[in-house]
């Protein structure tokens, strides 16, 4: 399901993360150079959002993620969701709970993004 998905590639990310810190904030510091500029070509998207789409496309189609929403509101509230997660990480190394706070971010991204029977 959905919820699965994104626990295993946050999880996988996250030990990648870990193991090359220095990296990655230059990685992110370039990517989010890319997010704030709102113009994007297709060729420019990351790793990240593409493992997004995919994971948008099969919550969609089996009913766990909303439909009223287009996908690519969803793929950037995944990156969001997963960004947030690294910063908790970046701001409390030492302390830093990979699986409750994977957790949490996956519940944040699930509320917002669940699918909402209509009221009658």
């Amino acid at each position: 399901d959905t919820r699965a998905r994104m626990i295993l590639v946050f999880t996988d990310l996250l030990k990648g993360i870990q193991t090359q810190k220095e990296l990655f904030e230059k990685y992110v510091a370039y990517r989010m150079q890319h997010w704030i500029s709102f113009k994007q070509e297709e060729i420019e998207k990351s790793g990240f959002q593409w493992i997004a789409a995919e994971i948008v496309r099969l919550g969609q189609a089996n009913g766990e993620l909303r439909a009223d929403l287009p996908p690519g509101v969803l793929e950037d509230l995944c990156e969001y969701v997963f960004m947030l997660t690294i910063k908790s990480f970046y701001l409390n190394p030492e302390s830093f709970n990979v699986s409750g706070t994977i957790e949490h971010s996956v519940d944040i991204f699930m509320n917002g993004a669940r699918h909402r029977l209509k009221e009658v």
